[in-house]
């Protein structure tokens, strides 16, 4: 079966994005790290040190924040669509970022409707999920984009500068678990129990997620993380690896499965009360995708940001009317060729222009269609609906 493969770039929309998440400082300090108790993949437990003060998402990152950034990257040229399901990113090791379909049976609430990502109404502050490991890395380059901070994730091989330059990335394990436990080494981000008004876990019998911070102030931790256990694991920066004994300062997880596994944190809706506790780790394969796995993100200085959210949102390339009939006409300056093709990438139509053409869209089926306008000076990429 031939593949659907969209080049997308939405070079005309006009959209608000709420460029930074609301993040909650956590003061650098020492804890215990893992534990004994249970001899799980979190022991041997071990005394830990975070040099640096960090800012932790205040929430996990929601279906309205992730179809925003997706509506984001598509104006810059950065996202391929397979189908109608599957968004990866363009450039670089090209990866599946989120999986806009039913999974376990559970379906993602954010769609692509053509034109822009959107989100079913009533699901905006529910956190995302269905998105794989480099989908959530994608989405703190994007944000740390829109803040004109640095891109942390170098997509060519997803490697991160974890202590290198200040950016949005995924916390660290050591990270996750000192923000969750603070500041006493407690069990649950809470306290040392756990029941139904605390955390969306199995006993709760939902069977889905729930709007973040719906157990708050209840479910916080100390300093107002909310939804630390429970509602969704979140994945980490770290790789899976054996926990030493000794004393480690800001540690970072190096590969010893050949790049098999990433960890995860926290619970979800989907689990036992054990799996919701602040030590717990589970792990899966970068590219996979859960309706029980979510994440937040981190910086360390998001003072310094600046938010760059209505910067290029409109391209050089006008076309209309935009949905089109008969006709439509595009505008460019200067000496420019142009090409139209269909959702399955063939071209239908191609020409030149000096500054502006009317281009006879008849005999299109309706539907989407991507432009592609070449000058001497740049490129634009846009797409034409057709009704």
């Amino acid at each position: 079966m031939r593949k659907f493969l969209v080049i997308l770039c939405l070079a005309l929309i006009g959209f608000s994005v709420k460029a930074q998440p609301e993040s909650i400082l956590i003061p650098a300090g020492v804890f215990i790290m893992g534990d004994n108790s249970s001899g799980g993949n979190w022991s041997p437990a071990h005394q830990v040190t975070l040099t640096h003060d960090f800012y932790l998402s205040k929430y996990e990152t929601t279906n309205q924040q992730y179809a925003q950034v997706l509506n984001y990257a598509l104006s810059q040229g950065e996202l391929l669509l397979l189908g109608d399901t599957i968004v990866k990113n363009l450039y670089g090791d090209s990866q599946i970022l989120i999986y806009l379909s039913l999974t376990f049976y559970i379906s993602c609430d954010i769609s692509f409707n053509g034109e822009t990502f959107e989100v079913v109404p009533g699901k905006e502050n529910f956190p995302v999920v269905n998105v794989s490991w480099y989908g959530a890395a994608f989405y703190c380059n994007m944000v740390s984009r829109l803040n004109n901070m640095e891109e942390l994730y170098h997509t060519d091989d997803w490697s991160c500068e974890v202590y290198g330059d200040n950016g949005y990335r995924l916390p660290t394990e050591a990270e996750w678990e000192y923000a969750a436990s603070y500041n006493d080494d407690r069990q649950y981000p809470w306290g040392d129990f756990i029941d139904i008004n605390y955390a969306n876990y199995d006993e709760n019998q939902a069977n889905e997620t729930m709007e973040v911070g719906s157990f708050s102030p209840l479910g916080d931790n100390q300093l107002g993380v909310c939804d630390l256990a429970g509602n969704l694991h979140e994945w980490t920066h770290d790789w899976l690896n054996n926990y030493p004994a000794s004393a480690q300062i800001d540690p970072i997880n190096q590969d010893v499965y050949n790049e098999e596994f990433k960890v995860f944190r926290g619970g979800s809706w989907f689990s036992p009360s054990s799996y919701c506790t602040n030590y717990y780790r589970g792990s899966s394969q970068r590219d996979f995708t859960f309706p029980f796995l979510g994440f937040r993100v981190m910086s360390f200085d998001i003072n310094t940001a600046t938010n760059n959210s209505t910067m290029m949102m409109k391209g050089e390339l006008n076309i209309f009317p935009n949905p089109a009939g008969q006709s439509c006409r595009l505008e460019m300056e200067g000496s420019c060729e142009y090409y139209i093709y269909n959702a399955m990438g063939d071209k239908l139509t191609e020409g030149r222009f000096q500054n502006h053409t009317e281009v006879d869209v008849s005999a299109f089926s309706k539907g989407l269609y991507i432009v592609v306008v070449n000058s001497l000076s740049r490129k634009e990429v846009s797409t034409l609906v057709v009704k």
